[in-house]
């Protein structure tokens, strides 16, 4: 199909003003993930945020305050832990998608908690939370599959966590009868709020089911440079040292060594992720790792930062290649401005 801006309003087709795909670029509507959108637009920036946590007002407050004017024309990559309610998923994604051009998310593990899993009466799966929220995506004009954007392609790429996230001597071979495990789960939400088919009863087996996801996302091979995108965290090396974690189990539950290898036989060069809260901008082997989460308002408080910001991951992604996508500088975008401080990611 190819879009006709006589015909069509911007509200309609959720693109603003000024930001038309190029006269005969085609945009196809196949959801098949094996199909690769195109989106073309006059200006390529291309921002990452993650963990929003939307629960807390403190942070709808910060996403609300973002500007409705700056970003019209740029891409926002949004890494998962949105909400824990599919209403507010919705609102919070609906109101990116008024300021952003597009705005591309991956769901996390928080966005998959089950209202009520807490009681034995819940027959919704996390499964079927996922369903929900594609169908959101669906409707609202959020982007969720393989997609060309200018000179690159952007990629999301789901996943779970599993011990042994180093890919050592415990990788895919502890789940929950380990008895760290056992003890971690009486305090580890996801144990409480998210239920799983009978299919998708570890941790590993989970991590297998979205890496299986992944290879069909991933089939076929592309010239474009790749900008690949999670929730969960890929290698252990981008975590700190476990003591100097405040939660020392993080490894345990931080991501799994499945995404690495995923985003490097893809060959993306700059891949984006959350969950772990901790601010994170490393190159490893010739591939850039970023993190930029807003985090909980009381991460914000101890990091003494103010304000959202938002990590601009590409400048112009109309004039970018596999050599320079993983050199490039990144910088913060401080929405909140009145407030600025000098303090980086």
């Amino acid at each position: 199909m190819i879009y006709n801006r006589d015909r069509v309003s911007a509200n309609r087709l959720l693109i603003p003003d000024g930001c038309w795909p190029l006269e005969a670029d085609v945009i196809t509507l196949d959801r098949s993930p094996i199909h690769v959108h195109t989106l073309k637009v006059f200006c390529l920036r291309i921002y990452g945020l993650g963990d929003l946590h939307a629960d807390f007002a403190a942070n709808r407050e910060l996403i609300e305050s973002l500007s409705g004017q700056d970003y019209m024309a740029d891409t926002l990559l949004v890494a998962g832990d949105v909400a824990h309610r599919p209403e507010l998923i919705r609102a919070i994604l609906v109101g990116l998608r008024r300021r952003f051009a597009h705005v591309f998310f991956v769901p996390g593990n928080h966005d998959l908690w089950v209202a009520g899993a807490a009681t034995e009466e819940v027959t919704e799966t996390s499964l079927d939370r996922l369903d929900e929220i594609w169908a959101i995506c669906e409707v609202e004009g959020i982007q969720r599959e393989r997609t060309c954007l200018g000179a690159l392609e952007i990629v999301p790429l789901l996943s779970w966590y599993e011990p042994g996230l180093d890919g050592g001597s415990m990788a895919g071979g502890v789940d929950d009868t380990d008895e760290v495990m056992r003890r971690l789960g009486r305090r580890w939400a996801d144990r409480r709020y998210c239920r799983w088919p009978s299919h998708l009863a570890t941790d590993p087996s989970r991590c297998q089911f979205f890496e299986q996801i992944n290879e069909t996302i991933l089939d076929g091979s592309s010239t474009k440079p790749l900008l690949t995108f999670s929730h969960f965290c890929p290698r252990t090396d981008l975590l700190p040292d476990v003591k100097y974690l405040r939660f020392g189990h993080l490894p345990r539950v931080a991501g799994s060594p499945r995404l690495d290898r995923q985003i490097r036989s893809a060959g993306s060069r700059l891949h984006l992720y959350g969950h772990t809260h901790i601010p994170q901008n490393m190159v490893i082997e010739g591939v850039r790792y970023v993190n930029a989460p807003l985090g909980y308002p009381r991460e914000r408080e101890r990091w003494g930062r103010e304000g959202i910001r938002l990590r601009l991951l590409v400048d112009d992604a109309d004039n970018i290649s596999a050599e320079t996508i993983a050199a490039a500088k990144l910088t913060d975008d401080r929405s909140n401005r009145a407030s600025r401080r000098t303090t980086r990611i």
